[in-house]
């Protein structure tokens, strides 16, 4: 993490730092004799309206409020957008100077990923629920984990009553064992299997044509 301790000023750049460790330096590109020349606000804020937010947020700072994990958009040095999560406490540098610690952490990566995550999920939410086919996906103890609606109706169950239960909850115990040793050997043997299954579910035996996927 970034850590950085730093106190009000009234004159430009309205902040200076008193301490910046290494990895400050590390995420925003400038060394602590930078930042104070030049200002945190001036410098990782270019937007004028964040800026004013910013320094709003200083001013609450310095007033004791701690404030954890709030994610701001900085501009590094070189000029690359990233995403900080910022935490701060107040401090008292001395009995007439009330400073803030601030604990930083570059969370651009993470933030990538769960964006990219949620489009993964749309995706696959979209194409399973754009078929007639009754597509699930299972863990390796048997549990549902993913279960379209069109398998929802099959077993005359909601989804949120089967996700995290396995097949003893859907079908009737023969046709429960059949599935679930079936599933083991798919999941041993490698490969993909196809076969015709007859069980029965919500008191109706049916027989269907099941492709079965490690």
């Amino acid at each position: 993490e970034g850590i950085c301790v730093c106190y009000s000023v009234p004159h430009f750049p309205f902040v200076e730092f008193t301490v910046w460790n290494e990895q400050m330096t590390a995420l925003t590109g400038y060394t602590i004799e930078e930042i104070n020349r030049l200002g945190w606000y001036q410098s990782l804020y270019p937007d004028p309206e964040v800026r004013e937010r910013a320094q709003i947020r200083m001013d609450r700072m310095r007033y004791g409020d701690d404030l954890r994990a709030e994610e701001w958009e900085i501009t590094r040095k070189d000029g690359e957008r990233r995403i900080f999560a910022i935490s701060t406490s107040r401090l008292e540098i001395d009995e007439s100077t009330p400073g803030v610690v601030a604990l930083i952490q570059d969370i651009t990566n993470r933030k990538r990923d769960e964006a990219e995550l949620r489009a993964t999920t749309d995706l696959l939410h979209a194409v399973t629920e754009g078929t007639s086919d009754a597509i699930f996906v299972k863990d390796r103890e048997g549990r549902y984990l993913l279960f379209n609606q069109a398998a929802a109706r099959f077993v005359g169950k909601p989804i949120a009553d089967v996700l995290g239960r396995d097949d003893t909850a859907l079908f009737d115990p023969d046709s429960a064992r059949y599935l679930m040793a079936r599933d083991r050997q798919v999941m041993i043997g490698g490969v993909p299997e196809q076969e015709e299954d007859t069980i029965t579910a919500a008191g109706v035996t049916r027989t269907y044509l099941s492709r079965k996927v490690p």
